[in-house]
This record gives C-alpha cells, structure tokens and sequence, in this order.
C-alpha cells in the first residue's frame, strides 16, 4: 500500500520568476519525495539532478541526470558537475538539496560554482551535533554541556562531567536514528553499547560518506519540543511555522506528531522565535531553508539541532496546509538569487499529523481503514508506506513507521479531537518475527495494534 497525494497549493505557482532558469537538485531522495521535483517542474524550472542512479518514479519531473558513484569523493563530484555543466546549453543557475546528508555537499558546490547558498563552515556547523552547540555558546547563544564519546572511557569522562539525565546520539545522525535517553550510569552503560554496536552504517548515505563511530553525549533539556521551518535570505532569518511535537516514548526519540500553531502562550512563541532566529545567525546559515528543532526548558529556550534544509516527512504538507506557505517554491527562489515571494495566509488553519507506529517490531498482518481516510475531507494528506506481509522495526530494533496522516480543523483542540476519531477507525495488526528481530529490550509480546501515542 503506497498513499501518498499532496494537495494543490493554496497559492497559484506562478510561473514568471522562475520559468527558463535551470536548478541542480542536489540527491532526488527516495519516492515519497516526489512532490519537490513535480512542484519545481510546475514553477517552469528546468531540473538537472545530481544522484547516484536514475530515479524512475522521477523521470517526469527531471530534465537531466548527472550520475555519480555512491560514496564518491567530493572533488571527484565536482570535477563531473563541471564536465557536465560544459556539455549543457543552459547550466544550472543554482543548487539546492533537501536530504541533510548531502548540506556538506551542496555548500561545496555552491562555492566552486559561484551559486547562492550557505558556506562551506555552515555545512559542516549544520551536521554536526556537537559543532553546532559549541558554536552556540562562542556565539552567545544558548548551549548545551556535551562531550564527544568514541570509547568506553570517552563515556565514563562524560558521565562524571555532564552527568545525568543525558542523551546520546550519532555526531552526524538524522532522522532520531540512535538517539537514547539515559538517566543514570547502568542505563549509559547499557545505551552505548547498544548504539556502538547497532550504528555501523547510516542508511541514508547517497553520495557522501556518514561517519558512524562518534557519538555525543549531551545533557537533557526538559520541556516540551517545537520544530520551527525557516526561510533565510540574504542572511536574515524568516520563521514560517512553529509545530509543536507530540510527546515521544522515551528512551527513544522517535518522532509521533506535530501539531501547528503550537498551545502556547505568545510570550512563549516569541522567545522560540528569537532564540531560532539568534541560532541561525550564530551558525552562519545565509541562503537557505531550515528546520530548528528546540524546547522551552526550565531555564528558557533551547535550540536542540538545526538542519539547513526543509523539515522532512509531513511537514512541507503541513505548513501548506496551515499557512498556505510553499516551502519548496521559496527554496528554489532562494537558491536562484529571486526575494521568496511566498506569502502566509491571513488566518492561518490548525494543522496535527500522526504517525502510524506499532508498538512492537514484527509483520504487518492487517491493515483496515487506511484507504478510508482519503475521503475524509478534513483529511489534508498522507503516506503509508506499509502493506500487509511488510516487516516494520521499531526501537530498539529499527525506526521505521507505516506512515502519516494530517489533518485542519478551527482549532488545535479541534484537531486533536478529530484525529482521536480517526485513529479509533484504524486497524494495524503486527505479529513479532523470530530471531530475526529479537534483541535483549525487546518484550514477549504476542501482537500489537495501532494506538495513538
């Protein structure tokens, strides 16, 4: 079962600003990314796209391909651009990626080839979990105690020098991939091992390399997290949407929902503004989407990890469901040097997208209500990427989920109530496999069904 329709914007996409002039797409992504390069063609872009094979769920949408080896070498990535840019009667006039492996890439791209973007420090200040923070701080923002651990007496030192409660997390993840909670010394002990041993390879590399043997570790914020989706332009930071993250099942940091606008005071939203906004510019970000995510702690704002990229999975439909703001339009009018000239709608919607996540690691043997939803008109969108007789791992076994549905309403109490009716209309049975899935953290059930986390 593959669901996945987005909308048609709110907002006409106009063609003038953008028509005749040529973008590098910088790693089409996987199928569920479609509607970038579908939008881009339909802003009369034409696409060139840099991967490692041709996509053939995008062969509508792109004009040229440029492929490269997986895990090529930077210099050799840009010596093929250049041999191919020499080959095309019109040449990319800028660059743009929405896949956080690949930021480091595209800055280096930016740079060789005179395209507008972030520098080649940014990129790097973006990906790395531990860099970023120790910018924060150089910089005068808010930032957080942390050590970098790549043995077990690496652990011990940050255990007596950060202390507890504490996360550890891969220094170049994505997608909370790894990431642990952990309250007290047996627990780290218990974590690292698990991650050390369970990270070897990222599995979302495409044409660069993930280090995978160094972790951080870092004390815990408390409070409730927000993401925050930006434009920044000629250095000057734009917030577009604030949403505010549903709770996650902890010790695991496995993304369950986001909710917008956020139930929050104002005072409060503009504290996540302007610390967002200070964050941005500490780390340099200049010309280019972003995805903040922070928490109001105790102690006041704290950024937790910023990409220079647009947020992933619902929140493009999200935003554009709310705000009628096109994330992808503003990023390739940015790229290209052209003022975003995307506008938020004057009464923006409330906007709540669920994931669907079992609660054991197993084989799917039913799924019931899921085509239903499409017709539901307060439906927005959705993707479900599961089918009967797929496996799907949850923590401490894998992060994967069988998809996502957002829905508007008024309110955020509207939406809330209305997705606790939907999810009660949903059956998703998993059964638990063999060895295959067994871990040490894994309990002995029998069966899991959808809930609503």
């Amino acid at each position: 079962m593959l669901l996945h329709t987005i909308p048609t914007p709110s907002q006409p996409l106009e063609k003038p600003l953008l028509k005749g002039l040529t973008i590098l797409l910088v790693n089409i992504g996987s199928a569920k990314k479609a509607f970038i390069p579908r939008i881009m063609k339909e802003l009369g872009l034409r696409v060139v796209v840099l991967h490692t094979e041709v996509a053939d769920w995008a062969r509508p949408y792109v004009d040229e391909w440029i492929i490269v080896p997986e895990k090529a070498p930077q210099d050799f990535i840009i010596e093929a651009l250049r041999e191919s840019f020499a080959r095309m009667k019109n040449p990319p006039n800028g660059a743009i990626t929405f896949w956080e492996e690949e930021i480091p890439l595209h800055a280096r791209i930016c740079k060789e080839f005179g395209f507008v973007g972030n520098s080649i420090e940014t990129g790097f200040l973006t990906r790395s979990k531990y860099a970023m923070h120790e910018t924060f701080r150089k910089k005068g923002c808010n930032g957080v105690r942390q050590k970098l651990i790549r043995s077990n007496e690496d652990l011990h030192e940050a255990m007596r020098t950060v202390g507890f409660p504490a996360i550890m997390k891969p220094l170049y993840g994505s997608d909370s991939l790894y990431v642990v909670y952990v309250p007290n010394a047996l627990k780290a002990i218990e974590q690292y091992d698990y991650i050390s041993k369970s990270y070897k390879e990222h599995p979302y590399e495409g044409m660069q390399t993930v280090e995978c043997g160094t972790f951080v570790y870092q004390e815990y914020v408390d409070g409730t997290e927000f993401s925050v989706e930006c434009v920044i332009q000629n250095s000057v930071p734009n917030v577009i949407c604030i949403h505010e993250k549903t709770k996650m099942q902890l010790p695991f940091f496995v993304e369950t929902g986001d909710i917008t606008p956020p139930r929050v005071p104002l005072e409060v939203r503009t504290a996540i503004e302007e610390e967002t906004k200070s964050a941005l510019i500490a780390l340099g970000v200049r010309d280019s989407l972003a995805h903040v995510e922070i928490k109001m702690s105790s102690r006041g704002p704290q950024v937790i990890e910023i990409a220079s990229r647009m947020g992933g999975d619902d929140i493009f439909s999200s935003v554009l469901a709310s705000t009628g703001f096109n994330m992808v339009k503003a990023g390739c009018e940015v790229a290209l040097g052209k003022p975003f000239s995307e506008r938020l709608a004057e009464k923006p919607l409330a906007a709540f997208a669920k994931y669907f996540i079992p609660q054991i690691s197993g084989t799917i043997t039913a799924m019931e209500g899921f085509e239903e939803l499409r017709a539901q008109p307060d439906v927005f969108d959705m993707f479900v990427g599961s089918k009967v007789g797929d496996s799907i791992a949850v923590p401490p076994d894998g992060y994967e989920v069988a998809g996502w549905v957002l829905v508007t309403g008024e309110t955020p109490t509207a939406v809330v109530r209305r997705m606790e009716e939907l999810f009660k209309t949903l059956v998703l049975d998993v059964c638990p496999l063999g060895e295959e899935f067994q871990t040490a953290n894994t309990p002995a059930f029998t069966a899991s069904r959808l809930a609503l986390v």
